[in-house]
């Protein structure tokens, strides 16, 4: 997958915001899905995918 030029780094997403222990973990797609656009996620004894789709949105299947 290739990053836009233009893509917001996670940190400046964040600027201004005090982390808070509440706070989910940010992950940045792009780290998950890495050269590819499919990404498996393992919870427990489930697997899903993580599917990035042409039109650069996120789907998650079981």
């Amino acid at each position: 997958m290739s990053c836009p030029e233009n893509r917001p780094e996670i940190s400046t997403l964040l600027q201004g915001h005090a982390p808070d222990r509440s706070d989910p973990p940010v992950h940045d797609a792009a780290d998950l899905l890495g050269q590819g656009q499919v990404a498996l996620i393992v919870l427990g004894r489930e697997t899903y995918r993580l599917r990035l789709t042409r039109n650069g949105k996120l789907i998650l299947n079981k």
